[in-house]
């Protein structure tokens, strides 16, 4: 019996020392006020001040300017237009004239295309 009572205030003594360890690495309990990241707005529009949304509607416009430019269809050219006009308007401010004169050029060539040629 002597053994065992021994063997657990040699155990306690290790706990203890682990546990001063712990305190001394800078472990705490997560709960801890400090610890908890407060939440911003800013944090989850950050995709949107990238320009995902107006990428992606210009993608989709020059997609469907070139359908309508190959097969001619009429309802094509329009979407491709509205989706321009979206893309642009939802573009950031310092977005790049390369990326506005391709949208804009494409469906400019699928409405010369379908209404002026013969």
């Amino acid at each position: 019996i002597k053994m065992i009572e021994d063997q657990g205030v040699n155990m306690a003594t290790t706990g203890a020392s682990q546990g001063s360890a712990a305190a001394k690495k800078g472990k705490t309990d997560p709960r801890d006020p400090d610890f908890v990241i407060k939440y911003e707005k800013s944090n989850f529009s950050k995709g949107d001040q990238e320009g995902g949304v107006a990428e992606f509607y210009q993608l989709i416009s020059v997609a469907i300017g070139m359908v309508a430019f190959l097969t001619r269809q009429k309802w094509a050219c329009w979407v491709a237009l509205f989706f321009y006009y979206t893309s642009s308007i939802n573009a950031r401010s310092d977005a790049r004239l390369q990326h506005i004169l391709t949208g804009i050029s494409i469906v400019l060539i699928a409405f010369v295309n379908i209404y002026m040629t013969p």
